[in-house]
């Protein structure tokens, strides 16, 4: 906001400072055409009137509108040289505004990428939380599955033949428990 309002103000000072331009070659040549007009208007005076001015006050009405306008164009330099520090001044605010910007910028942008990483993390975390929540409900389960069993009262049937199977036609077949393959 601060840096737009610098440009702002540095192209109002620079439309100023072409204004000022204008106005100095302006008043120049109204300068130029004024001393005409004084000159014409003295030369009819002397011609209606017959009367013959002195060079004196001719001379004199012209230098009055000389430095009457050599004053004016003295206070829209002055105010042109003011402008233009001014103008300077903002330019430099506007650098070290610039620089503070992009200072802050980057600043924000690393911001977010750890506040990306951190969530990114976070989702991870949940994810691997509620598996790890799964696997210890499913052992709880089968924890609580177990201790209602009671191995004592379960009868084993273990059958193991070795090769003496002559008798029951199982050689070479596996050992089992309750007909079960181990």
């Amino acid at each position: 906001r601060i840096g737009q309002a610098i440009d702002v103000s540095s192209d109002l000072i620079l439309d100023e400072s072409v204004a000022y331009d204008e106005a100095a070659s302006s008043e120049e040549e109204r300068s130029s055409s004024i001393r005409k007009i004084l000159s014409r208007i003295v030369n009819l005076n002397n011609a209606d009137t017959n009367m013959i001015v002195s060079d004196g006050d001719e001379d004199s009405a012209i230098q009055w509108a000389i430095d009457s306008f050599h004053l004016e164009l003295e206070a829209l330099a002055s105010a042109f040289h003011d402008q233009e520090e001014e103008l300077r001044i903002l330019q430099s605010l506007m650098q070290d505004q610039n620089i503070r910007s992009k200072s802050i910028s980057e600043e924000e942008d690393r911001a977010v990428e750890a506040l990306n990483a951190l969530e990114i993390d976070t989702h991870t975390f949940g994810e691997e939380s509620h598996l790890v929540t799964k696997q210890c409900s499913d052992v709880m389960g089968e924890i609580d599955a177990l201790s209602k069993v009671q191995l004592s009262s379960i009868p084993f049937h273990i059958d193991v033949d070795w090769g003496e199977g002559i008798r029951t036609q199982t050689v070479g077949r596996y050992p089992t428990i309750n007909n079960l393959r181990l």
